[in-house]
């Protein structure tokens, strides 16, 4: 923990009694402007790239295009696998909260996403033995904890059995590494327990440092899927063709490279609690407006405007404008968050523009 020893009691810091209620996820010793995410962004449309490429490459300029040309894929898929209960879209409730989460992400593609009501852009108790809980999580937190804990988000496993480091200095996937990695059901070596790789996986899904930071023990980041011997290494065909026509290893590389990826820096901000009234009214709400977009989904044409102005006069009459005033000082309040957490835990560049804009000192 002496790494993030930081982190855990700014969190705590959230928790007015004095003591260790929690501890964070994810953590990161790049700045805060970097990117967490490293093959591909959080937000994103994504396709199937065999039938985008049978169908020629079309270029899509807005989500228009992109309308039009999962309507094709749809079709093709369909003549492709003889079935015609294929659909472009698929349509689930279970990730919505304030809103229809299906309909927000077309929001999250321009670089929203919601706080509250709001859309906002990025611009241990009771245990018998402490002392063992505490080394335990202090493990967790260490080199060998994070290879070993987060292999299904990333992290590429007990050096030795799922990789080595190769004679060039640069860590390398051996062949079980390959076959097991993430979560396969290989049979594991008797001489490290035996039985299915799967079934040894960690069971916890708590990711205590971001995959992307370096591991010293390898020298190269936690996730094996961006070393340079992974991407060195033999790939399918369809993500060698989508390489070699977008010009990039990696999704975030083409974004990079096109200025087209939006990062929003990391903060300590927590949302603050609100009054019991206001999360009466949010939860009325919620329900009002999520029904509410379903309904729109489904509905003829000449019925969506009426239906819609039916939810807005329902919500307003529940007290939605009440609940979106102090959802919007909270976006308000993380967006200051990420400005000030930016200036704190600037990235290269910005610490050279600043160095850029600095008067030069004067002679003595």
């Amino acid at each position: 923990m002496k790494n993030y020893g930081d982190a855990v009691a700014r969190a705590n810091d959230l928790v007015e009694k004095d003591g260790i209620y929690c501890f964070p996820n994810s953590i990161s010793t790049q700045a805060a402007t970097e990117a967490a995410d490293w093959a591909a962004p959080t937000f994103g449309p994504y396709i199937r790239w065999d039938y985008y490429k049978a169908l020629g490459y079309p270029v899509m300029r807005n989500l228009e295009d992109f309308l039009d040309v999962l309507e094709d894929m749809q079709r093709l898929a369909r003549e492709e696998e003889g079935c015609h209960d294929i659909y472009a879209i698929s349509l689930f409730n279970t990730w919505d909260d304030n809103m229809m989460n299906n309909a927000k992400q077309l929001a999250c593609m321009y670089g929203y996403d919601e706080q509250g009501f709001v859309l906002s852009k990025a611009d241990g108790a009771g245990t018998e033995d402490p002392q063992r809980l505490v080394d335990f999580i202090d493990w967790l937190y260490s080199p060998e904890g994070v290879e070993i804990n987060c292999q299904t988000n990333g992290a590429q496993g007990p050096e030795g059995l799922t990789w080595e480091v190769g004679e060039d200095g640069r860590p390398v996937l051996t062949e079980f590494g390959k076959a097991a990695l993430p979560d396969n059901p290989v049979e594991v070596p008797e001489e490290y327990g035996g039985g299915k790789w799967s079934s040894g996986v960690s069971a916890l899904n708590f990711k205590t440092v971001n995959q992307e930071e370096i591991d010293p023990n390898a020298g190269e980041p936690y996730n094996y899927l961006c070393w340079e011997t992974t991407l060195e290494g033999d790939r399918p065909s369809l993500e060698k063709d989508w390489s070699e026509r977008m010009k990039a290893r990696t999704v975030m590389e083409y974004l990079e490279n096109q200025g087209m990826l939006l990062i929003a820096p990391g903060s300590g901000y927590s949302t603050p609690r609100e009054n019991a009234n206001i999360t009466t009214v949010r939860a009325q709400c919620k329900t009002a407006v999520v029904n509410g977009s379903w309904e729109l989904v489904f509905a003829p044409e000449e019925d969506f405007d009426a239906i819609l102005r039916e939810i807005q006069t329902t919500v307003r009459g529940l007290g939605y404008d009440d609940v979106y005033a102090v959802d919007l000082k909270n976006a308000r309040d993380q967006n200051e968050a990420r400005k000030a957490s930016a200036e704190r835990f600037p990235g290269e560049e910005q610490v050279k523009d600043t160095q850029k804009e600095a008067p030069p000192e004067k002679s003595r």
